[in-house]
């Protein structure tokens, strides 16, 4: 009998452990794939992410059409061809090993056939209605900023006249610049500057058929060319983006004005054309280090001041309108077009600035908004609180993901804070890796879930005119291989004025600009500071390594090695004497580098309690000097000083005196006994007023010709202007 108990025993125990194992080894897989019953939902694993890449590119690459494009409709198949042509290109140096292959050009990687065909597409002549290839060419000039000014940019980098831009697959001209946008990222995908394109075009004529990195450049071109312009009295959406080229003119031929999608596709392909680092450290791919004309981002700057919503509706401010930030179009205003303000703002330099705060603020708030589906102009959230139980009726929208990947990860945010939802101060919006509360907080639990049991994901609402899904797929699949991280600098200025907060005319300001590489395991390379002078301001000295030329101070630091080093300079500058109080000054520090864009540091200065009395010098008998109170106040123990220099002064070379007080809107006169032959210089010292300086004639008491100085135009030790 106890044999039997213990046999039964046994027998139980071991069922108990093999079924206990089972569920450990399938626990990986169903875990994001159904709901948990605490309330939460364990991160997707790295296992899970991995498998489904692998199946949603199997399914992308079976799509492809038999000419070797991907969609359908003639309007979109070009844009959607090199959208995915970026995808089967990345994940070739994904996968790449010295055992399978190097990159996307490599005959042995499995889906090289797909990528040359899809690149043949584009690059070869076309049956009618396109009548040619899809890859052309555009006359490109001169661009007045703003119209009218008289002031020109020149978008031509190479001066060969054109520019290159991806055309669509009819005579409209609807979405010519998404496409090129999305072709500009497609070509630096390819990590090929010297693979020379299928259809062996030259497009200028002058020899071998020209390289993706030559065509690369002349779509930057063209994207310089067709950034909108504006009106001196109208600047309704300079810097962005319409459908087609603005050519030196507010809104295009069609009437449209620059909006944040399309702007957004442009701004990313730039990112990627600009950058000096490979895409893929690590393998084979090379960057394009194209040229993107200074001009460029300066006008980005503003299309960025623009764009963003900074009014009065705290639910949408920081947040990024489509094309008027205005009250009544606030709805407009989403996480799609704020991700490519993130991108823009890192573009033009503005990361360090407030109003890149308040964009990650607004992202940050709406983290948990629903979609709204009626109108894809209004879909404000990502997908958080949406159907995650395959096959999605109500799934994630999968371009908005992607607008906020890339605008996360070229600004180096790998976290958020989701206190204010009730989440974690630091939440990982990519891959969470604890079970987490509420469920699919983040985009790779929720991409692993929604995938659809072939490999594709589901229509969402930006690519409802996709009914194939090969948008939506390829959004997700570009989401869940989220892009290198190459952190910015972090970069700050301070102008060591303590809690005064403000200074004085004829005061100094200290500057201390430091730069700091946040980076583990990446150099910064060739970092450059520079500094121009703003009108308030005189060079006074900087740090060692310094040079100057006009009003503009460089310092070339080299690199900044990785482990969190910081590299400071200080910069000592004289605030001239004619500027008048409650001046803002405005001084703008700029950081470059081999590794990143443009990073700006700002510190803004007050003029307060400078001088607010009115000195006149006067001859005669001596010099006499009329000092007058235009303050609000009193103003009690005045301190004055007359100092004669030049010609022959015998007698009254220096005198300073006290007025005990002096009412507002009183004067007073104080006088000095001088003798001496000769040109002589009265100087006046009141206070803590800038000196006031006259020329004169001295002869024996008497001073002739008196001519007092302004203050713009004279130069005093202390005070060099």
């Amino acid at each position: 009998m106890k044999r039997k108990i213990i046999c039964i025993f046994v027998c139980t125990l071991m069922i108990a452990v093999a079924l206990a194992a089972a569920g450990t080894m399938n626990s990986e897989e169903n875990d994001v794939k159904n709901y948990s019953n605490s309330g939460y939902a364990p991160a997707a694993t790295p296992t899970q992410i991995t498998a489904a890449i692998n199946s949603g590119i199997a399914w992308l690459a079976g799509k492809q059409n038999p000419d070797g494009s991907w969609g359908a409709g003639v309007n979109e198949v070009t844009g959607i061809t090199a959208l995915v042509l970026i995808k089967l290109q990345d994940y070739a140096y994904e996968t790449a090993s010295p055992s399978t292959w190097d990159g996307p050009f490599d005959t042995d990687y499995t889906y090289y056939n797909n990528v040359r065909d899809g690149w043949e597409y584009l690059f070869t002549p076309q049956v009618p209605p396109n009548n040619g290839i899809y890859v052309k060419k555009q006359l490109i000039g001169l661009q007045e900023h703003p119209i009218g000014s008289g002031h020109y940019d020149n978008p031509d980098t190479n001066a060969n006249g054109y520019g290159i831009y991806l055309g669509l697959g009819s005579s409209s001209n609807q979405g010519r610049v998404y496409h090129t946008g999305i072709f500009l990222m497609a070509l630096v995908a390819s990590g090929a500057p010297s693979h020379v394109n299928e259809g062996l075009i030259d497009f200028d004529g002058s020899g071998p058929a020209d390289t993706f990195g030559e065509i690369a450049q002349e779509v930057v071109d063209w994207l310089a060319f067709a950034q909108g312009d504006a009106n001196i009295s109208f600047s309704c959406g300079r810097g962005g983006y319409s459908y087609v080229a603005i050519d030196n003119y507010w809104y295009d031929y069609n009437g449209r004005f620059p909006d944040n999608s399309v702007s957004g596709y442009a701004y990313l392909g730039l990112i990627g054309a600009e950058a000096v680092l490979s895409p893929h450290p690590g393998t084979s791919a090379v960057a394009f280090a194209c040229t993107v004309p200074d001009w460029v981002k300066n006008e980005c700057k503003l299309w960025v001041q623009y764009i963003q919503y900074t009014g009065s509706t705290l639910k949408y401010h920081g947040g990024s309108a489509y094309n008027l930030p205005t009250e009544s179009w606030v709805k407009q205003i989403n996480l799609l077009k704020t991700g490519n303000l993130l991108a823009e703002m890192t573009f033009c330099g503005l990361q360090n600035d407030l109003r890149f705060v308040w964009a990650l603020e607004y992202i940050e708030r709406t983290w948990h908004e629903k979609l709204l589906t009626v109108d894809p102009e209004f879909v404000t959230g990502w997908g958080y609180q949406t159907d995650h139980t395959p096959p999605c009726t109500d799934p994630a929208e999968y371009q908005t993901m992607f607008c906020l990947m890339k605008g996360f990860g070229y600004s180096g945010i790998n976290e958020i804070d989701l206190s204010g939802l009730g989440g974690d101060p630091k939440q990982d919006w990519y891959n969470v890796e604890t079970p987490h509360s509420p469920q699919y907080n983040d985009f790779a639990s929720v991409l692993v879930a929604q995938q659809n049991t072939d490999g594709s994901w589901p229509v969402s609402p930006y690519s409802l005119s996709d009914p194939g899904m090969i948008l939506s797929t390829t959004w997700a699949l570009c989401t869940l291989e989220k892009i290198p991280n190459y952190p910015q600098p972090d970069v700050w200025k301070n102008d060591n004025l303590g809690e005064e907060k403000c200074v004085k005319q004829c005061h100094y300001i200290n500057y201390t600009i430091c730069v700091h590489n946040p980076s583990q395991t990446n150099y910064l390379h060739n970092v450059v500071i520079t500094d121009p002078l703003p009108d308030e301001e005189s060079f006074v000295d900087a740090s060692p390594g310094y040079s100057i030329s006009g009003r503009t101070i460089t310092w070339n630091i080299g690199n900044i090695t990785v482990n969190q080093s910081t590299v400071c300079v200080w910069l000592l500058v004289l605030v001239r004497p004619e500027t008048t109080n409650g001046t803002i000054i405005h001084n703008e520090a700029l950081v470059t580098s081999s590794d990143t864009g443009s990073v700006y540091a700002v510190e803004n200065t007050p003029v307060c309690g400078g001088c607010c009395l009115d000195v006149k010098i006067k001859g005669g008998f001596g010099v006499s000097v009329e000092i007058q109170n235009n303050c609000p106040d009193n103003i009690t123990n005045l301190n004055w000083t007359i100092t004669v220099d030049g010609g022959l002064v015998i007698s009254g070379h220096q005198k300073s005196g006290t007025i005990t007080m002096l009412a507002p809107g009183g004067s007073t006169t104080v006088k000095s006994f001088v003798f001496g032959f000769g040109k002589i210089t009265i100087t006046v010292i009141v206070d803590d007023c800038p000196p006031f300086i006259a020329t004169a004639f001295m002869l024996g008491p008497f001073v002739l010709g008196v001519q007092q100085i302004p203050h713009s135009s004279y130069e005093y030790y202390g005070c060099g202007c």
